[in-house]
């Protein structure tokens, strides 16, 4: 999963680590249901399901934000740093005023370490004090790299402080220019604050932000597309009694844990077509009910339990280079969610054979995957579309995608190969934070799976110590979005749950926040992206069951404890503004 919050390297790895070990068990898993599943005849698909409705909901009430700056003061600022320098590195981060929120974007050049794109983008805090800038420039060439930096409850009076140094200079040195980016990200447009010579020795640089003029206060944006509500879905879960193999849940990097499905919650029907689900138990005496995506009525009824959560679709996860992924694309989801009046779209995630590094190698992998993707989708009338008015179809791109290809000369290559296949299509990606998407000729813009960004626990942090941090990234991400007339997702995510990976590791719990709190963070998720008028939302998930994301009914989290799908049908009816939601 991605993040606009980098944690410190220790924990960063032992994350990721957990993530491959479920990342690689999916991958098991489709190759093995690739040879194994036959796709029934769409007429075998049932039209019943086992609830159909769902009870009026229990959930905590909506608290949206006061209009007002992110953090009382002056207001949110978007400023656009640019470092020049001849020196083998320089980089700067902000040391004051204490209590302010500071949050970087990339923008251009080569960032941290030479990376190309640039690192990802940094949240300053006492643990955690990145530094953005430029490094390993051993030839001491001229280079130049841009960076967003966003500020947040600065108040009258107080400066802001910049500390900033370089290490062995060249004959023009370093110089570091502040511009409040107010009226777009390019300097053309930007005012500049300060520019700022470095000397020898680190030094430090002051700035009255609250002369500048702030971001906007957040506004409903232009209705360019119609509201969305969608989720991620994988399609990795198989039985042996349906498709011959239960390894998407037991097997290596995967538990039987406390997060498997359920059919019934006490009286409560949730599933009536079951007879693909099964019984397990692991290694370590675990047990639990598991199920077939493959079995179409099955999943033309899960379609219809998030259809009475208020969701319009679901965007699957392929990765373009495994065939039972695209297979399930093609003959399994777009075919019942036609049956059932439901949307499908497609989550391009990058190639599972990994990046050969070689552009033009690169480029074509992708444009043939994403060409591929527009020519199923264009075969079912239940393939998203940015409207109905507007019949081009829509494929998320996962932010891997154009963080290997940054430039607009890339996109245009792979989008050559993508025309080949003659049908429109748009495509949104993320997060804001990867702030090429904006320069790159994505249509939308998303802010990521973003199941990662709040790493409290894992930092020993208070819950919703970032909070603060998220909201002004999804602020700038929306401003940004409008400004550039690209329509924008913003995630819902219910926590993460890593017990299912790790036996042992850390988790953001559903109920992050006051012991008891059943929901608590998922209510505050919607808060965050509520204040924001998204265009589109995207819950994470509706089914990954390997990170403990689901909002589908599990035994951990039944509806009888805290309701996700009907605290689900409530936001978004209040999002959708039917003042009468109950």
């Amino acid at each position: 999963m991605k993040k606009f919050f980098r944690p410190p390297l220790p924990v960063l790895s032992v994350i990721l680590l957990a993530l491959l070990m479920a990342a690689c068990g999916g991958e098991e898993v489709a190759e093995e249901m690739a040879e194994e599943a036959e796709a029934p005849p769409p007429s075998e698909v049932s039209a019943e399901t086992g609830s159909g409705s769902l009870p009026s909901p229990d959930v905590p009430p909506l608290r949206l934000a006061e209009a007002g700056p992110v953090r009382p003061g002056c207001g949110d600022y978007r400023l656009l740093v640019t470092i020049e320098t001849d020196a083998l590195g320089a980089a700067a981060h902000v040391v004051g005023p204490e209590g302010e929120v500071d949050v970087v974007w990339t923008l251009s050049g080569p960032g941290m370490a030479l990376t190309d794109p640039p690192e990802m983008p940094g949240v300053f805090n006492d643990d955690n004090r990145d530094l953005f800038g430029i490094e390993g420039n051993e030839g001491n060439d001229p280079v130049t790299a841009s960076f967003v930096l966003l500020i947040s409850g600065v108040q009258p009076g107080q400066l802001l402080e910049l500390e900033m140094g370089h290490e062995a200079p060249g004959p023009a040195g370093t110089q570091i220019t502040i511009a409040n980016a107010r009226e777009g990200l390019s300097e053309e447009t930007a005012v500049v604050l300060g520019s700022f010579q470095m000397s020898e020795e680190p030094q430090t640089i002051t700035l009255d932000i609250c002369s500048a003029e702030p971001m906007p206060l957040p506004e409903p944006p232009p209705p360019l597309v119609p509201r969305r509500l969608l989720a991620f879905f994988y399609p990795w879960w198989g039985t042996e009694t349906c498709a011959g193999d239960a390894s998407g849940w037991v097997g290596p990097g995967f538990f039987v844990t406390p997060h498997t499905p359920v059919s019934r919650d006490g009286e409560r029907v949730i599933y009536q077509q079951t007879d693909c689900w099964m019984e397990v138990t692991d290694e370590n005496g675990r047990t639990g009910q598991i199920y077939d995506v493959t079995d179409t009525a099955f999943l033309a009824e899960q379609m219809q339990l998030a259809q009475a959560a208020g969701l319009n679709g679901f965007a699957v996860s392929v990765h373009g280079d495994n065939e039972y992924e695209m297979n399930y694309l093609a003959e399994y989801a777009l075919p019942t969610a036609a049956q059932v009046n439901f949307l499908v779209a497609a989550l391009y995630e990058a190639p599972e054979g990994g990046w050969s590094y070689e552009d033009a190698t690169d480029v074509a992998v992708v444009g043939e995957h994403l060409r591929r993707v527009v020519e199923i989708a264009a075969e079912s009338p239940a393939y998203l579309t940015v409207s109905d008015e507007d019949g081009r179809v829509v494929i998320f791109v996962d932010p891997s995608i154009p963080a290997r290809f940054p430039s607009a000369e890339a996109w245009a290559a792979v989008r050559a190969q993508i025309d080949e296949a003659g049908v429109p299509y748009a495509l949104i990606s993320g997060p804001g934070a990867f702030t090429q998407v904006f320069f790159t000729g994505f249509e939308g813009v998303y802010n990521d799976l973003e199941v990662l960004e709040t790493g409290e626990i894992a930092l020993g942090e208070p819950p919703y110590s970032f909070r603060d941090e998220r909201r002004l990234a999804y602020r700038a991400t929306a401003w940004s979005a409008n400004e550039a007339g690209m329509w924008y997702a913003l995630p819902v995510v219910p926590g993460w749950d890593a017990e299912i990976v790790r036996p042992g590791d850390g988790t953001i719990p559903r109920d992050y926040g006051m012991p008891g709190s059943d929901g608590e963070y998922y209510r505050v998720r919607w808060e965050d992206a509520l204040e924001n008028y998204p265009h589109w939302i995207v819950i994470t998930s509706w089914n990954e069951w390997a990170e403990g994301t689901e909002i589908e009914p599990s035994q951990q989290y039944p509806p009888s404890r805290f309701d996700y799908l009907s605290a689900t049908a409530h936001y978004a009816c209040l999002w959708r503004g039917d003042l009468d939601c109950q």
